[in-house]
């Protein structure tokens, strides 16, 4: 009986935490729709003459860079919800390649708030973006 529990348990953890690994993918993969829309604001505000011409490269740059991690950690949920991997060895793996440091044990709603700032940073990205766009024309 105790060990029908504990498995019980474990079963309905690894449900959970698949639920919200594959959550957070499908949300993740939004981005590429805000990848587009960088683009096009990009291209509409190309004028190397406007005042606000390197903070858009700049800007552009490290949306960019937002993007890849998005689209990286996108893949990485994607494979935890179908159970591919598990945390540890994805730490573990991340840990060999030098793509992480050393943080200790992190549950996955501390890796899906992590994947979420990231998002939510191409968000704030995008929308000043879209002010230097207005405040150029």
């Amino acid at each position: 009986s105790l060990a029908k529990n504990a498995i019980k348990t474990d079963r309905t953890f690894k449900e959970i935490m698949s639920a919200q690994a594959r959550l957070t993918s499908h949300l993740l993969a939004t981005a590429r729709y805000i990848g587009v829309l960088n683009l096009v604001v990009f291209a509409l505000s190309f004028r190397p003459d406007s005042g606000f011409f390197c903070l858009q490269i700049l800007l552009c740059a490290a949306l960019l860079y937002l993007h890849i991690r998005i689209y990286f950690d996108q893949m990485l949920f994607s494979d935890l919800a179908h159970q591919h991997i598990t945390t540890e060895e994805l730490d573990k793996a991340l840990g060999v390649l030098k793509l992480k440091m050393p943080q200790g044990d992190r549950n996955i709603a501390e890796r899906v708030q992590g994947a979420l700032r990231l998002w939510k940073y191409v968000l704030y990205g995008t929308g000043i973006q879209l002010l230097l766009l207005f405040l150029a024309s």
